[in-house]
C-alpha cells in the first residue's frame, strides 16, 4: 500500500494563515482606539503637532555692507537647512541706525527650540591661539585661567586654513568613545601646520571659538604622516554633535551680530484629530469604490484587488510608524494615505504604464526631497515610501486573492 502526501497544499494553507493573521495584525494596529492591543509594547501613534513651534528673531550686524548681510544671511539659511528645519524665511530689514544692518529670521519647527537657536545665534569663528610666557596655568587661584582668551596670543592660523571640521566619535585616553572635532586642512597646510605645533610639543595651545577657549596639549610626537589635530567636543548627545559640525562647516559669518528681539509666534500647523480623520478615511474609500462598482468604472476583479492593495498599503506604513514610534505630522499622514488610495487605483487600472508612471514619480519625488525644505522634503520622503508599498501591496493582494479563490 502506497501513501501520497501532497505537501504544497498545506503549505499552502500555512502561508494563507500567516499573511491573514500579519494583514489583520497590521489593521488593528493601524485603526485609531486600538492602540493598547499589548499591555507590554504601546502602539501609539507618535505625532510632531504638540512640539511645533514658531518664532521670530531679529538681528543686527554690525555692517552696513550689502555683501556681508547677503553673505550672513546665506550662510544663516544654510545652517537651518542642513538641520532640517520644517520652515525657514530671513529677510533683509531697514536700519536707521549708521553703519548696522538687520535681518528678520522666521523659523517654524518641531525641532528642539534650544538647537535651533544655537544656529542662529553664534557666529562660530575658530582661531588658534598660543599660550602667554607669563601666565600660570598651574595656578591654584585661578583655576580657569586656560580658558580665558586673555591669557592667550593670537597666531596666524584661523578658520580659513581648514578646509573642513569631521566631527567624529575616537577612543578616549579612559578608553571610551567620544566625539572629537578632526580639524582637516588644506594639503598646501600641512606641513607647515606640524611645523608651527612642534614648536610647542607637550605645551598647550588653545583654540578660541567665539571668545571661548578650548585648551590642547600638543603631544609629543608631532609626526606630519600620522599627526590628526582632535579637540574634544563636550557633548555626548547626537543633536548636539550635528549642531557643531553645522557650524563648523556652513561657512563664516563676515561680521560680528547679536540677536536684538525674540518674538512668540502662532503655529502654523494645525493638529488634526486622528481618529475622525481616521473614520473619515475609512467612510470616503469605501464609498468610493461602492460607487465604482455600481456605476461599472471598473470590473468587480480589478476593485477588489485595488481595495485590498490599499487596504494593506494604508495598514503597514501606519503600523510602522506606530511600532517604530516615529514621529509624523498628522496633516502629511492624511494627504500620504489619500495618496495611497488614488495611486494604488491608478496602478491596478494601468497595469500597462505601472512601471513608468512610478518611475517619474518615485525621480520627481527624490528631486524634491534632496531640493526641497522642510515640510516638502519630509512629505515627499513620505510619499516615496506610500509609492513603493502600494506596488507592492499589488502583487500581494493578486496573490492573495488567488490562493484564496483556490482554497
Amino acid at each position: 500500500m502506497k501513501i501520497k502526501f501532497n505537501a504544497k497544499p498545506l503549505l499552502s494553507y500555512i502561508s494563507l494563515a500567516i499573511a491573514s493573521a500579519i494583514l489583520v495584525a497590521a489593521i488593528l494596529i493601524a485603526l485609531p482606539l486600538t492602540e493598547k492591543i499589548s499591555d507590554g509594547i504601546n502602539f501609539n501613534l507618535v505625532t510632531k503637532d504638540s512640539s511645533f513651534w514658531s518664532k521670530e528673531y531679529i538681528l543686527t550686524l554690525q555692517t552696513s555692507d550689502e555683501k556681508q548681510v547677503r553673505d550672513a544671511r546665506e550662510i544663516l539659511y544654510r545652517r537651518l537647512r542642513s538641520f532640517s528645519i520644517e520652515r525657514v524665511s530671513i529677510y533683509t530689514l531697514p536700519s536707521e541706525e549708521e553703519g548696522l544692518s538687520k535681518l528678520k529670521v522666521i523659523i517654524s519647527s518641531a525641532k528642539d527650540q534650544a538647537l535651533v537657536e544655537e544656529l542662529i545665534k553664534n557666529r562660530f569663528q575658530y582661531k588658534i591661539m598660543t599660550k602667554k610666557a607669563d601666565v600660570n596655568f598651574e595656578d591654584s587661584e585661578d583655576q580657569y585661567a586656560y580658558m580665558m582668551e586673555e591669557n592667550y596670543d593670537p597666531t596666524d592660523w584661523d578658520y580659513q586654513d581648514f578646509r573642513n571640521i569631521y566631527i567624529t566619535k575616537l577612543k578616549s585616553n579612559n578608553g571610551t568613545y567620544s566625539y572629537f572635532a578632526l580639524y582637516k586642512l588644506w594639503p598646501n597646510k600641512e606641513k607647515e601646520f606640524v611645523n608651527f605645533l612642534s614648536q610647542y610639543k607637550g605645551d598647550i595651545i588653545g583654540v578660541s571659538i567665539d571668545g571661548y577657549i578650548s585648551p590642547y596639549q600638543v603631544p609629543e610626537d608631532v609626526d606630519q604622516s600620522a599627526f590628526l589635530f582632535a579637540l574634544p567636543v563636550y557633548t555626548e548627545d547626537e543633536d548636539e554633535a550635528e549642531i557643531i559640525s553645522i557650524l563648523y562647516n556652513s561657512g563664516n559669518i563676515p561680521v560680528e551680530f547679536i540677536v536684538q528681539e525674540e518674538t512668540d509666534l502662532p503655529s502654523p500647523i494645525e493638529s488634526i484629530d486622528y481618529i475622525k480623520i481616521s473614520i473619515a478615511l475609512i467612510i470616503a474609500l469605501v464609498t468610493a469604490y461602492i460607487y465604482i462598482l455600481i456605476f461599472k468604472q471598473s470590473t468587480p476583479q480589478k476593485l477588489l484587488r485595488s481595495f485590498l492593495a490599499t487596504v494593506i498599503t494604508i495598514s503597514l506604513y501606519i503600523a510602522i510608524l506606530k511600532i517604530q514610534q516615529i514621529p509624523v505630522y498628522t496633516i502629511l499622514l492624511t494627504l500620504e494615505c489619500i495618496i495611497a488610495s488614488i495611486a494604488t487605483y491608478m496602478f491596478e487600472e494601468n497595469k500597462e504604464s505601472r512601471k513608468f508612471t512610478l518611475g517619474i514619480l518615485l525621480l520627481s519625488l527624490l528631486i524634491i526631497t534632496f531640493l526641497g525644505t522642510g515640510l516638502m522634503s519630509e512629505f515627499a520622503k513620505g510619499t516615496i515610501c506610500i509609492l513603493l508599498l502600494s506596488a507592492l501591496s499589488l502583487k500581494i493582494s493578486k496573490r492573495y486573492i488567488n490562493k484564496v479563490r483556490k482554497i
